[in-house]
């Protein structure tokens, strides 16, 4: 092997192929067999410095019985600070530090099976140690001078290509694992971005949401109880009919006949109570007790409020008429000669058939509110409509005004200016999110100000030569102070108090605005009021510049 080694790599070879940055692992093959055909070694390896591992790896693997050492091992620790070449047959008589014996460097080379380890230190930094097994078993000492030669020409420059290589990888980890991290953060910001965007949607879609479930859940309850009411009022009125037909005898079929078509009319009623209820109570039961019919001012109180009495319009005249009309006959010809048992039962009656008019009339009511609320929530989405319409501005702000109005009932007096102006072209939901965002700030400007009042006006106006609709939305609270009015815009910039706005809205507002070819300016006097200008380009318009 000697002469293969001859014939082999030089030293200016292993030089030359040392100094380019390799991999580590073919830096120490590049080592290695150097050095088997320099030494005429039979078996030749390294223990090398894993970082991940935290231990010296032998390499290549299976050239030694074991194929790892921990780093406190004493022989390691020993090298580190002394890297001399270490013969098997001169252990005995070299010196050792406290905690390294000679005894733990015949364990390290048996476990090895080596006769020679080289230690390969950096600044006092051990890379790793080779090791060798020579084939010859006596080493003369002109055979160790030739040894030591050849390692140690080779030595401090196979430290220094396995530091770099060592770095290298490192290095090369490194900015593998920087890359990651910059492609990971980058979809992180895109993804954050999306969401922050997603969640003002989703904000102003709370508050919304919460005032449909409020619209929705008060008149369907009324629905709901009316009806069960409703059910309850036609089985009595039913039964109560029933019981009182077969108590008149029989020439007195006639008028029970009479008193059921009366109860039939009072329940068919508008129930519209006339503003001088008091004074026709009065009037109805003077008129009752005139002809001496029983309980008169009950059933005068009753056909009152039945709202039978109203539909004269509040002509006293008229009302008049009315007393006389064939209702009152009817009331009369049922009470007259009744018994006190039969009187309770028309009155029973009667009354049913006005609680179950007003049941009608309030789930009456109470349907056509639902009906408002889910047509003006269908209109504010947009659901099952394309992306660019052709747009009624007013339509997009009454429809978001019954989604927000709940919120705002009772504290903001809301004032519309409108006035005759064209369409414009754009998408129906991101528009409706502009005017929901909008009033949302007006009305958290205006908490606890007294006559706190958002005014909404639309006029046609002119944008960059052209016709356009321009939609204003102003308040009186406090205003913007002149220092931050230019700042509104710039994503995560509030002045709300922490949970109420995360500095998105505005921006979001501004950029669909400008998605629209329109423009949105802010005007403020601080202590009385902002307003906020929406221009957008009318439909024509829109469709020629495209």
């Amino acid at each position: 092997m000697a002469s293969e080694g001859n014939g082999g790599m030089n030293l200016d070879q292993f030089k030359r192929e040392l100094i380019q940055i390799r991999p580590t692992r073919e830096v120490c093959g590049i080592l290695l067999r150097f050095l088997e055909e320099q030494t005429d070694a039979r078996r030749c390896g390294i223990c090398l410095w894993d970082e991940g591992s935290g231990a010296f790896e032998v390499f290549p693997e299976g050239s030694a019985p074991v194929h790892r050492f921990m780093v406190f091992d004493p022989f390691l620790l020993h090298i580190s600070d002394d890297d001399r070449i270490y013969w098997r047959g001169q252990i005995d008589s070299l010196p050792w530090s406290a905690g390294c014996s000679a005894q733990d460097a015949l364990r390290f080379m048996d476990a090895l099976q080596a006769d020679l380890v080289l230690p390969l230190a950096l600044n006092q930094s051990l890379v790793g140690a080779v090791f060798l097994q020579l084939k010859a078993e006596i080493i003369v000492e002109e055979t160790r001078q030739r040894l030591e030669a050849a390692i140690t020409e080779g030595r401090s420059l196979a430290a220094m290509a396995l530091s770099n290589s060592i770095l290298y990888a490192r290095l090369e980890g490194i900015l593998g694992h920087l890359e990651e991290k910059v492609r990971e953060r980058t979809r992180e910001l895109e993804t954050a971005q999306s969401q922050l965007v997603q969640s003002e949607k989703m904000a102003m879609l709370g508050v919304m949401s919460a005032g449909v479930a409020h619209e929705i859940n008060t008149p369907a309850s009324v629905i709901q109880g009316g009806l069960e009411n409703l059910r309850k009022n036609l089985d009595r009125i039913i039964d109560g009919a029933l019981h009182l037909s077969e108590s008149f005898s029989e020439d007195r079929r006639t008028q029970s006949f009479r008193a059921i078509r009366l109860a039939a009319a009072m329940a068919q009623g508008e129930l519209r109570a006339p503003r001088d209820a008091f004074r026709r109570k009065r009037e109805l039961s003077a008129l009752l007790q005139q002809a001496a019919l029983p309980r008169a001012a009950e059933f005068s109180a009753l056909f009152v409020e039945s709202g039978l009495s109203a539909a004269a319009g509040g002509d006293p005249n008229t009302f008049d008429a009315l007393l006389q009309s064939d209702l009152i006959a009817a009331l009369q010809a049922a009470l007259s000669g009744a018994s006190d048992d039969e009187c309770s039962r028309l009155y029973a009656l009667l009354a049913e058939a006005v609680h179950a008019a007003r049941n009608l009339d309030n789930s009456s009511r109470a349907v056509r509110s639902v009906s408002r609320i889910v047509r003006a929530l269908k209109h504010y989405s947009h659901l099952d409509q394309s992306a660019q319409l052709d747009i009624d501005i007013h339509d997009g702000i009454e429809n978001t005004l019954v989604i927000v109005g709940s919120v705002m009932r009772g504290t903001v007096q809301l004032e519309r200016h409108f006035s005759e102006v064209p369409l414009v072209s754009g998408n129906p939901d991101e528009l409706n999110q502009v005017w929901t965002n909008l009033l949302t700030n007006a009305y958290q400007a205006l908490k606890g100000a007294r006559d706190a009042t958002i005014v909404i006006t639309t006029r046609e106006a002119q944008l960059w030569g052209a016709s356009a609709v321009q939609v204003s939305i102003a308040d009186n609270g406090p205003g913007i102070a002149p220092d931050i009015l230019s700042r509104i815009w710039d994503p995560f910039f509030t002045t709300k108090d922490q949970g109420e706005g995360s500095g998105l809205g505005l921006g979001i507002v501004k950029g669909i605005v400008e998605k629209h070819k329109g423009r949105i300016e802010a005007r403020s006097t601080p202590g009385a009021g902002a307003e906020f200008i929406v221009s957008l380009p009318a439909a024509s318009s829109a469709n020629q510049s495209t």
